[in-house]
């Protein structure tokens, strides 16, 4: 384990432990680059894309329903 410190400033330091390749995330951007690079999102998201191209086609039909009366307005002058 070793433990490595970095200063910014005279007052803010930041200190990360490591152990081999793993390391404890600190704070909200540590944590969320772990969860990037550290596991399979990726593909569990690839895994469900026809439910969100099922998702985004429903938002988008229901933008069109709820903008139509607007565009008419605007197009019939």
């Amino acid at each position: 384990m070793t433990i490595e410190t970095s200063t910014s400033g005279a007052l803010a330091e930041c200190v990360r432990i490591t152990s081999g390749h793993t390391s404890i995330p600190r704070n909200r951007s540590e944590k969320l680059r772990s969860f990037v690079e550290d596991t399979n999102w990726d593909e569990g998201l690839l895994k469900r894309h026809p439910l969100f191209d099922g998702a985004c086609l429903g938002l988008l039909l229901l933008a069109l329903i709820l903008l139509a009366p607007l565009f008419f307005q605007i197009f019939q002058g």
